[in-house]
């Protein structure tokens, strides 16, 4: 989509979401003024500007009619207004183009906080939001807290980024190069004893008087500052940067022309932040109230300021380019300014609105993210660093926040490392910092000491040190947990490290041992056993509370999240479908309202890359850890199942124990913040050992630093005898491991679970008679099959090998007593192959694969060994009149045997206790 298509498509969604049909151009839009009190005409019609008639003047306004900006006001919630009783939300829905949930750009809130940076200047913090509601309760909250936003306010124009994330949310970046959307002009006019106007009267009187003059329609809006006044022209319609500005220019212009006195560089400002009604000026005590004189209405710019358009800015005037001598503060000693010059405010500052962070501690953990060298050094801890790249290290860590001890964790592994050598290099950049004015270490810099991670940065040339990565440390502010501070980090306390029992809290266990709030568990198995299923259920019983596997779930009304990166979201909502159906009888009128579903095939999914790669490395990726905490932000599952581990690795090098490592941290981060557990599905290395965690996929770290590590392991050929269960049916059944658990004792009893194939109810005939067979998970209890009732089928295996043992083997037309050895190639009274043939016969129609057929007939001969029904005797025993076999010995039947628990007068006396492999898989417990 291009660019204008965008801007298109914005104020399309704008409009409708706002309530009103999309203004063509050359429509005007008509609106009730909100404050005719003040201004009697609130509407300018159209035609008389076009015809350049002379709009009414409109009556005076004094401090007599309109509440006083200078009036003292204490704190309140965001819900004062002006005399017109104008909810400042009603403002801020027009004043800007919100985007919406899924419009592109962001509209900021910023504010300013009473906590200073060593620079002596106040921290600033930003959030962007999307839509009105959170960012008007964030303004509200803000202005009931003054110990944490003491001014507050907001961009006017849509921007087109945000910043990155800092406790876990997104910050606001603003700039005029990133300006999208604006939806008005505006000036900004000073009430002062010393600027401006002396006056709130005289102010009011020369905005009705320029409006006037310049013949343009009365302002859509008036706000107070505090301090001043707000002077809003409102458009109907979102404007591009280049639509807005020949109206913002001609403005300006046009009330330098006529003689207003106002901020001429706030109204040509794309990015401007002015103040948000409702909140207070905290520049005087007790604070000022920022409120609404009124509301009027919307203009359409073409039609209403289409003159102001017309003017043409004055040009700069070029100077040719000359030699300057190197600046001499030293002349300037002892200088005295014009008496022109008199009247300007020496606090005020070109930098006025700008983050100043020139001397605030930095958050660390962006540029350990982004840096490729401080992201080795951090892992390592300098092991591979020299001397000048070490001094420069420390040099950063003087700049972060916990430097101290950041110095130290970025020097452990240097050579000649000593704590004591590191404290004086620490102090002494600390030192030089002040005496010298020694700046943050550059690029250049660190790799002019021989950095091998610069060569391939991502920045590279875009940056000019790694400390321009990060920005401070951001004030609270509400919903972000609170960080300990340096001073706190870095103090060893006795009272803060002795042991007390009281308030210990439990582990917060989610389901069973296996999930854990606040952790990562890993499943991980060989492709096609089982693991997706599996996960299916987890997320289907959590949400249900519904316990299906076995499985204890803490808590109710829970929700999951099921991200899958290789299989499109209607595929899980097969696996889920056919999961419910296979346990219908438990999940039966249960809804599945808090399964939440995004496939490969979501865009948003698409966009989530925890790596990224360049031509040596590989590295975080912070844009797809802000597109998972935006889901878990808006959804706040759980449990979050991210499947497979590989399909959000970008082709990043998975081997990489330092980049994975930050990866899993990262996702702990987010566990923690976001209170869920997170299980990610993950593969095994081809030939690995089953249920062994160094048979896990990728690096080491993966497993090392997750809590726990299951591992779905297909049935060994023993445990298929074991239990009895047939060939073919072997890879329906796993175990699941228990290969790591740091949390709680590992389990020596594997659960099992049988794969079920579930024929979904979705047939499309002619062409699909059938609907799709789809594999859901259930728990099997497989101890159980050696004591299960004898069926049909049993007894008929049973019946067909004692007939054909009765019968014995016929060789040269004689009858001889089949071998013990079932099988033999050299054996010609071998029994197992006439028997399989018995076997066959006597269950027909059914139909056996030559492996299941073998297997249930070794069984079943074994067994009736077993059980005495068929005896091992001498052949001179059996065979009295010596034949052909002079030596060995017979199989003959004793039918006599009772069933262990039978009367001697029972029916069933002579039936044989005995278990075939298809008895148990048809009787087999179940869930």
């Amino acid at each position: 989509m291009s660019t204008s298509e965008e801007m298109d498509a914005g104020r399309t969604a704008i409009a409708r979401r706002q309530g009103r049909g999309v203004t063509e151009p050359g429509q005007n839009r008509t609106g009730k003024s909100r404050f005719a009190a003040q201004m009697s005409h609130s509407s300018v019609p159209a035609q008389s500007v076009a015809n350049g008639l002379e709009p009414q003047a409109p009556p005076s306004i004094t401090e007599s009619n309109v509440a006083s900006p200078t009036e003292p006001v204490g704190p309140s919630p965001v819900s004062g207004v002006g005399p017109a009783s104008v909810a400042p939300i009603e403002f801020m829905e027009r004043v800007v183009a919100w985007p919406g949930p899924s419009g592109p750009g962001f509209v900021n809130l910023h504010w300013k906080t009473p906590h200073l940076g060593k620079n002596g200047k106040p921290l600033w913090g930003g959030r962007p939001f999307k839509e009105i509601e959170p960012f008007m309760d964030m303004a509200q909250w803000g202005s009931t807290k003054p110990s944490v936003m003491t001014d507050i306010f907001f961009c006017l124009s849509v921007q087109a980024q945000a910043g990155p994330l800092r406790n876990g949310k997104l910050t606001a970046m603003r700039g005029a190069a990133l300006a999208t959307l604006l939806k008005a002009i505006w000036l900004d006019i000073d009430v002062k004893a010393d600027k401006g106007y002396a006056t709130l009267s005289e102010a009011l009187a020369a905005i009705s008087k320029f409006c006037a003059d310049a013949n343009l329609p009365r302002p859509s809006a008036l706000v107070f500052s505090g301090g001043g006044i707000h002077v809003y022209w409102i458009s109907d319609v979102p404007l591009s940067v280049s639509e807005w500005r020949p109206y913002a220019e001609g403005l300006r212009a046009e009330a330098s022309r006529l003689g207003l006195k106002f901020d001429e560089g706030v109204t040509t400002d794309a990015a401007r932040i002015l103040r948000v009604p409702g909140t207070f000026n905290n520049k005087t005590a007790p604070p000022r109230a920022c409120r609404i004189a009124g509301l009027g209405r919307d203009c359409n710019f073409a039609v209403d300021l289409g003159r102001l358009a017309t003017f043409v800015p004055p040009q700069a005037k070029i100077i040719a380019a000359v030699t300057v001598a190197p600046f001499d503060l030293k002349k300037f000693e002892g200088y005295v300014p014009p008496a022109e010059l008199a009247g300007l405010d020496p606090h005020d500052s070109l930098a006025a609105g700008i983050n100043d962070y020139d001397d605030t501690p930095l958050d660390y953990a962006e540029i350990f993210k982004e840096c490729p060298h401080f992201q080795a050094t951090f892992l390592n801890h300098g092991a591979q660093n020299g001397q000048g790249l070490w001094m420069l290290d420390v040099l950063a860590s003087t700049f972060l926040d916990d430097g101290h001890r950041i110095a130290h964790t970025l020097s452990r592994g240097y050579k000649t490392y000593t704590c004591e050598e590191t404290d004086k290099m620490w102090e002494r950049k600390s030192r030089e910092r002040q005496e010298r004015g020694l700046g943050w270490p550059s690029c250049a810099a660190l790799e002019n000491q021989g950095c091998k991670e610069c060569a391939s940065c991502v920045h590279r040339g875009k940056i000019n040190s790694p400390l321009n990565l990060a920005g401070p440390i951001a004030p609270l502010v509400p919903g972000d947990s609170i960080q300990p501070s340096a001073e706190v980090s870095t103090a060893w306390i006795p009272d803060d490290l002795k042991i007390s029992f009281a308030n210990i809290p439990h582990r917060r266990w989610l389901y069973g041992t296996y999930l854990i709030r606040g952790e990562v568990t890993v499943l991980a198995a060989p492709g096609g056993a089982g693991k997706t299923a599996l996960a299916t259920g987890m997320a289907v019983e959590i949400a249900t509370g519904t316990e299906i596997l076995d499985q204890n779930i803490f808590g109710s009304d829970l929700k999951t999240l099921f991200i899958n990166g290789e299989d499109g979201s209607t595929e899980i909502e097969r696996r889920i479908w056919a999961f419910y159906l296979a346990h219908a009888h438990k999940l039966a009128g249960q809804n599945l309202d808090r399964v939440y579903v995004a496939g490969a095939n979501d865009a948003r999914v698409q966009r989530l890359s925890f790596l990224r790669t360049t031509d040596r490395n590989s590295m975080l990726d912070p844009g797809g850890f802000e597109v998972l905490a935006s889901a878990l932000d808006a959804l706040r599952p759980d449990l979050l199942i991210l499947d497979p581990l590989v399909a959000f690795c970008g082709g990043g090098n998975m081997n990489d124990n330092a980049v994975m490592a930050l990866v899993i941290r990262e996702l702990k981060r987010l566990a923690t913040k976001f209170d869920c557990a997170v299980l990610i599905v993950h593969h095994t290395r081809k030939g690995a050992d089953d249920g062994n965690a160094e048979g896990i996929s990728g690096a080491s770290s993966t497993v090392n630093l997750a809590r726990r590590a299951l591992m779905p392991v297909p049935m060994t050929d023993k445990e298929v005898e074991q239990f009895r269960v047939l060939p073919s049916d072997r890879f329906r059944f796993f175990k699941l491991v228990d290969a790591k658990s740091n949390l709680a004792p590992r389990s020596a009893d594997s659960p099992w679970f049988r794969l079920h194939s579930v024929e979904l109810p979705n047939s499309e005939p002619p062409l699909y008679p059938h609907g799709d067979s789809v594999q859901a998970v259930q728990r099997v209890n497989l101890s159980l099959q050696q004591t299960t009732t004898v069926n049909t089928d049993d007894q008929k295996i049973q019946d067909a090998i004692l007939d054909r043992v009765e019968h014995g083997k016929l060789i040269d037309g004689q009858s001889y007593p089949y071998s013990p050895s079932a099988a033999g190639a050299n054996n010609e009274r071998a029994l197992l192959s006439d028997a399989m043939a018995a076997v066959r016969d006597a269950t027909a129609p059914r139909q056996w694969t030559p492996e299941d057929l073998k297997a249930v007939t070794v069984g079943a001969i074994k067994n009736m060994k077993a059980d005495g029904l068929l005896v091992e005797k001498e052949l001179d025993e059996l065979l009295p009149k010596r034949r052909r076999f002079r030596t060995g010995r017979g199989l003959t039947v004793v039918r006599a045997v009772v069933r262990a628990g039978a009367s001697p007068g029972d029916d069933t006396a002579g039936e044989v206790a005995i278990d075939v492999v298809d008895q148990l898989v048809n009787s087999r417990s179940i869930d």
